[in-house]
């Protein structure tokens, strides 16, 4: 036998006991008194009928004494009623898969008090929750590894009665444990709205009262989704093109909702719609402004009335394109090259400031920041050159706060001295900037890098690039004291980075951030009411 359930109540008085005898493809019922009462299956026969199983690793029955089966290798969970009738069947018969609606040899199934189902999918290094009806809800896990929040062969999965759900993770030697509920936060789309390779939500922007969120998926195409009462598809597939692979932004300017497409095949693309519903959208820019290694239409931006598009590309350098309209047409190119250098092959990060417009690159030999008091060709200056003096920090992300023009960099691979930076200034003309006093990374190493700087509610906000434990959520009131508001992850390690300040935005007075997840799929959060006390949590120090 592969499992043995603990004694559960059936009603008021009864209580059974279930046995996966997995080699003889049955389940085995007993009552509390160890009497045997039934087999489920056919002893020594498996099969992909609702009447057989093959190698079940585990059962569980719930209160009202409904049966459920991890049947491993037809790679399902059968579930059946009080009188071990079939009802449903919750995965594929025999059919492996690492989407939400498959398993890889799921091992254990157990019910919460809410009805919800948990299923530790073994070799898909995750457990997969659903609801009573065996509807997805979420996944607990989904990727290798030893960090917290990644399984090796998670084999076992229990709930208690608070709902803390544990997870035997097998080839790791140890048991997780995960609390329910993320404090200060709450999750408001399903993981990757239904599909684990929409990999990020790549941008968020507010349009005629919704809130709107852009995704990143290389199998089915980039997709824009809405939410109303509940999200709903605008369009799942790359506006009909394959090789639209992501949104990278969405802006709206002159009343119109703009969205920047990456397409590493044609070029980067522009579309934008009067009234953001299905059907509705019109391409007002393609093949990368003229140059298909122009491969992602990165960020928007508006200076002067006019919009502002960057683009990504590692051959010729980034570029700047600005449209007065935003018609088909109107584009033209105010940067090109990577203002003069091919390593700056992107802009990252594009804002206005005491009247000039900044731009910050990504850069391998060192990030640098231009900028321009008209936006025109031929008017731009380089305030910031190498990093910051540190070629290691490869970009730079920007954000006015309190007078100030403040930078988060990109630090990798320095060895000797990794995590971000963060720096500012107040003319900003190449002569004051100042290294903000905080420990790189504020504190953790693995913080590479501020990946998104937002200002909400007078409060400057940092989140960070984290492949360890998952992106971190930082703010100050004054620039110089930060605190942590949001647990590592925001309760997930795999959730590992914002798309720059792309997929961060205010909707409804609330602050809503998207996340990077390669395990799980996209995901949305917003930052319930909180107050803030003027403490600092961690010692920051110089």
């Amino acid at each position: 036998p592969c499992y043995i359930s603990e004694p559960r109540p059936i009603g008021h008085d009864a209580w059974v006991v279930t046995v996966a005898d997995t080699w003889n493809h049955r389940i085995q019922i007993y009552n509390s008194s160890r009497v045997y009462v039934a087999t489920m299956g056919v002893t020594g026969s498996s099969g992909t009928d609702n009447a057989h199983f093959y190698t079940p690793c585990g059962a569980f029955v719930d209160s009202n004494g409904n049966i459920y089966v991890a049947d491993t290798f037809n790679h399902r969970v059968q579930v059946f009623d009080s009188n071990r009738v079939y009802q449903r069947t919750i995965g594929t018969t025999r059919v492996s898969g690492d989407d939400f609606d498959h398993f890889e040899e799921p091992h254990d199934v157990v019910v919460d008090a809410a009805g919800r189902i948990y299923v530790a999918d073994r070799y898909n290094q995750r457990v997969q929750v659903f609801d009573s009806n065996g509807d997805y809800l979420t996944t607990i896990g989904g990727a290798w590894g030893s960090s917290t929040g990644r399984f090796r062969e998670p084999c076992s999965v229990e709930v208690d009665a608070q709902g803390n759900v544990y997870v035997a993770d097998w080839d790791n030697h140890r048991i997780q444990k995960f609390s329910p509920g993320v404090p200060g936060w709450r999750q408001v789309n399903i993981n990757g709205f239904g599909e684990r390779w929409n990999r990020s939500v790549t941008t968020l922007e507010v349009f005629n009262g919704q809130l709107y969120a852009g995704t990143f998926s290389s199998d089915t195409g980039a997709q824009l989704w809405r939410m109303g009462s509940l999200w709903t598809a605008v369009f799942t597939n790359g506006f009909g093109i394959s090789n639209n692979v992501g949104i990278d932004d969405l802006i709206e300017f002159n009343g119109y909702l703009y969205a920047g497409v990456s397409n590493d095949t044609t070029g980067g693309e522009v579309w934008r719609s009067a009234t953001g519903n299905p059907g509705d959208w019109q391409m007002v820019a393609s093949g990368g402004f003229t140059n298909t290694n122009n491969s992602t239409v990165l960020h928007f931006a508006v200076f002067n009335n006019q919009l502002y598009a960057t683009t990504r590309n590692w051959t010729n350098g980034c570029e700047l394109w600005r449209s007065s309209s935003g018609d088909s047409g109107s584009w033209a190119p105010v940067v090109t090259g990577g203002f003069g250098d091919v390593d700056n092959n992107r802009i990252v990060s594009l804002v206005g400031f005491n009247g000039h417009l900044y731009a910050g690159t990504d850069n391998g030999s060192g990030a640098e920041v231009w900028r321009s008091s008209t936006g025109d060709s031929g008017s731009w200056t380089r305030v910031v050159a190498g990093g910051f003096g540190d070629p290691y920090n490869w970009s730079i992300t920007l954000e006015p706060f309190n007078g100030y023009l403040y930078a988060g960099t990109y630090n990798y691979w320095n060895s000797d001295n990794p995590g971000h930076e963060l720096w500012r200034c107040q003319q900003c003309d190449g002569t004051d900037w100042e290294q903000v006093p905080i420990a790189k990374g504020f504190g953790d190493t693995e913080n590479r890098a501020i990946r998104s700087l937002v200002v909400f509610d007078n409060v400057l906000y940092a989140l960070t690039y984290n492949r360890t434990t998952g992106m971190e959520v930082w703010h100050t009131t004054d620039g110089t004291n930060w605190e942590q508001v949001a647990p590592d992850g925001l309760g997930d390690s795999n959730n590992t980075s914002p798309n720059w300040d792309n997929s961060v935005a205010v909707f409804n007075d609330t602050l809503y951030v998207g996340a990077w997840n390669d395990a799980n799929g996209g995901e949305v959060w917003l930052m319930l009411r909180q107050v803030f006390l003027p403490l600092i949590v961690r010692n920051l120090g110089p």
